[in-house]
């Protein structure tokens, strides 16, 4: 079988890159073709040993260049515009008899900036008679207009990997192509990093993952790294845990170490390690498996956490983080903070007190329900190959 994923932002973010690999597990042996948006990242995590690259020579399409001057006369004369003619000679090296397309970027509906490149990419596939997945996602109700419902209806096969996704996409129509599951990355294998082990021999651990991004969502200028240098005072003066900084996106303007460097500077502890080596997303879970507790901000840094059955409290404003929280506990109160309704720089130090004293509970909890919720993983696998024969 050849599948063709699409829609990847590239592995320096360590959430796709979870994604890829563990949709390979899911899938097994077959032969795999990646679209990239930074194809020069998956080769840092040698993804090309596990996928074939698809990728565009953005120097072929540059302006006035011969090419750029053909696709834009063919799209005024024909019924495909000129993202989608582009993005139909970039798919050719993939696309054979009997593909199957995967949409991998599972909350590319729920921001505004690449639902047209998705539109242009289904498009092109779809011209083709290639069969189109919307694969592990979530739908952000606020971003659905009109012709976003057209395109989600366009899909052969939706796996939605959260409740409130599945209510979403319900209320507009589309239930008979949905499939519940679990988050791909649930299934990720971990990877061990030696040189991490010794921080964690002689002390318990609370890992911290801030989003350099999460400024764009405060309440108040700051917030958000003003709440997570009170956590981590009151972590360092009242208690005895070590603190581990770990990034989880490290991508140009997009970079989660600049926020822990920036931390971790506010107070000069040998208790605070920040995980600032090249590691790949299987590399980063065994450090996040290793932690007693661990507060995230990135979605897949707390899949991490949680498959792991690590409790976890989440900084989180999305619907992905939302529904994956209420699916495994039931709920979100005490364990789940959106930065834009913070009122005082304590108040997520606030909440990891009560977390803090749930936590046993909350272990219990995910050593009882994480291996059925893991393998709910693997029927979205099924349904994807059951298109070959529908």
């Amino acid at each position: 079988m050849n599948y063709l994923l699409f829609g990847h932002a590239g592995s320096a973010n360590h959430g796709c890159e979870a994604i890829v690999r563990s949709t390979l597990k899911i899938l097994g042996n077959n032969q795999y073709y990646l679209q990239s948006k930074h194809w020069e990242e998956d080769l840092n995590f040698e993804l090309d040993e596990l996928v074939t690259p698809v990728f565009l020579n953005e120097k072929e399409v540059r302006k006035n260049s011969p090419a750029d001057l053909f696709f834009r006369a063919k799209a005024r004369l024909g019924k495909l515009g000129y993202d989608e003619l582009i993005l139909k000679r970039v798919y050719k090296q993939a696309l054979i008899k009997d593909s199957i397309a995967l949409s991998v970027g599972g909350d590319n509906y729920c921001y505004t900036g690449i639902i047209n490149e998705l539109r242009a990419a289904i498009k092109a596939l779809q011209t083709k008679e290639i069969p189109t997945v919307l694969w592990g996602c979530s739908v952000d109700r606020s971003h659905l207009d009109e012709r976003t419902i057209e395109d989600l209806k366009s899909y052969r096969l939706i796996t939605a990997r959260e409740s409130e996704t599945i209510e979403t996409l319900r209320s507009i129509g589309i239930e008979e192509t949905v499939v519940p599951c679990t988050d791909p990355a649930f299934t990720l294998e971990k990877q061990e990093v030696g040189s991490a082990n010794a921080f964690f021999e002689d002390g318990e651990v609370i890992g911290i993952n801030v989003s350099d991004f999460m400024k764009y969502y405060n309440a108040y200028p700051d917030a958000t790294f003003l709440n997570f240098k009170n956590l981590i005072d009151y972590i360092l003066k009242e208690t005895h845990y070590k603190i581990a900084l770990i990034p989880h996106v490290r991508q140009p303007n997009n970079d989660d170490l600049v926020a822990s460097r920036l931390l971790s500077k506010q107070f000069l502890s040998d208790r605070i390690w920040v995980v600032d080596g090249d590691l790949n997303c299987m590399e980063l879970k065994y450090i996040i498996s290793k932690c007693t507790l661990f507060v995230g901000c990135r979605t897949h840094s707390t899949i991490a956490a949680y498959s792991t059955c690590v409790p976890t409290l989440v900084v989180g404003y999305s619907v992905k983080a939302r529904g994956i929280c209420k699916d495994i506990f039931g709920r979100t109160e005490n364990l789940l903070t959106d930065a834009r309704t913070f009122q005082s720089d304590h108040d997520l130090t606030n909440l990891f007190l009560s977390f803090r004293e749930e936590a046993p509970d909350l272990k219990k909890r995910l050593i009882d329900f994480m291996p059925i919720y893991i393998q709910n993983a693997y029927p979205a696998g099924e349904a994807v190959k059951n298109l070959r024969t529908n």
